[in-house]
């Protein structure tokens, strides 16, 4: 599958990037619902293979917040792809988007495997499963990213009750 492949080399060499500490970003004013949108949007492909289906639960309203659009966008698509994948046919995963205390908590929700690892572990995010097409990086990308937004990536997760990943972002003033 090309698309595949892309997928793999394009992880591949971030993470090198990661690695050799060349993450470049380039912060700006950034609405966020409607990045989230248009990644759900763009991630649909994804969604139509692995059969579920995306829903956006805003409660954000127009909130802004300061942050790398194209590395934002690549945290999301990484994080509704593992869910994708992880997620039972016909299951709904959820992309929250929630105004709080000068932040934004963005999380993306599903009703897959889960696993046992404690809160805040993103490793073992969801557990092993045959066939798993992803490359293992998604999630060290993200983390990467988010780093340099200065956020982290923390997990909710239990087995057989599906995993909530979010991070969180400041808004910016009005």
């Amino acid at each position: 599958n090309p698309a595949e492949a892309e997928a793999i080399l394009f992880d591949a060499l971030n993470a090198e990037n990661i690695e050799n500490g060349v993450l470049a970003c380039r912060i700006e004013p950034v609405e966020i619902v409607e990045l989230a949108r248009d990644t759900a949007l763009l991630c649909a492909g994804d969604a139509a293979i692995n059969k579920v289906r995306f829903e956006i639960v805003d409660e954000a309203g127009s909130a802004m917040v300061e942050a790398d659009p194209r590395r934002l966008q690549e945290v999301l698509r990484n994080l509704l792809g593992v869910s994708s994948r992880f997620s039972p046919v016909g299951a709904t995963v959820f992309l929250g988007l929630r105004k709080a205390s000068g932040s934004v908590r963005i999380s993306v929700s599903d009703s897959g495997t889960g696993s046992d690892v404690q809160h805040g572990d993103a490793d073992g995010m969801h557990g092993a499963q045959q066939g798993d097409a992803g490359t293992g990086l998604e999630l060290d990308v993200a983390r990467a990213i988010l780093a340099r937004h200065k956020s982290e990536l923390q997990i909710d997760a239990r087995p057989g009750h599906g995993t909530t990943v979010w991070f969180e972002l400041p808004v910016l003033s009005d």
